[in-house]
């Protein structure tokens, strides 16, 4: 499987060279800055699409467990993501690229 690509000046729509397998990988996609940063939902990682690199690659610890976490929601270069069941705050620094659980456990 491969990550779609769309661009937005020319309408394009063609498919990353990198495979991401599995299904039902991701719940929620926000952009900041020229990086698309997205949550994990079955996936064991956050997945970053690099606009300007056009690249696109996983950062963060080895996530276990289904349906982790829908719905994301930036302030700056931070990204949070609510739990769905999982226990914790999914906290991203896409700027550094630091992925971190915060918050007691829900």
């Amino acid at each position: 499987e491969k990550v779609l690509v769309i661009d937005s000046i020319t309408g394009e729509v063609r498919h990353h060279a990198q495979a991401h397998n599995g299904s039902e990988k991701y719940s929620a996609c926000l952009r900041v800055g020229w990086k698309v940063v997205c949550a994990p939902y079955s996936a064991s990682h956050v997945l970053v699409i690099d606009g300007q690199s056009d690249s696109s690659y996983r950062i963060g610890s080895n996530f276990t467990g289904e349906a982790k976490y829908r719905g994301c929601a930036n302030a700056s270069s931070v990204v949070y993501c609510a739990p769905y069941q999982s226990d914790t705050v999914l906290k991203i620094d896409a700027a550094n690229e630091i992925v971190t659980q915060i918050g007691p456990t829900i």
